[in-house]
């Protein structure tokens, strides 16, 4: 979680800014391609945080007795 928090509080903001894209008054067809990178640590992040739900979850279900 931990992680995956670093890489969407600092990470993606800071990628954000550093990578430059063109300002064609709205229109930039190259856009998505500049700024892939930022898309890809979100994804990182995002199945960080899943696999951590999925190992609480899991850890939540075995502590459970059966009645």
């Amino acid at each position: 979680v931990a992680a995956a928090a670093a890489l969407l509080v600092v990470a993606v903001p800071v990628l954000t800014l550093a990578i430059g894209v063109e300002d064609r008054g709205g229109y930039n067809p190259e856009y998505a391609q500049v700024r892939i990178a930022v898309h890809w640590v979100a994804v990182a992040a995002v199945i960080l945080l899943v696999l951590a739900l999925a190992r609480v979850l899991g850890a939540a279900r075995r502590r459970r007795s059966p009645a």
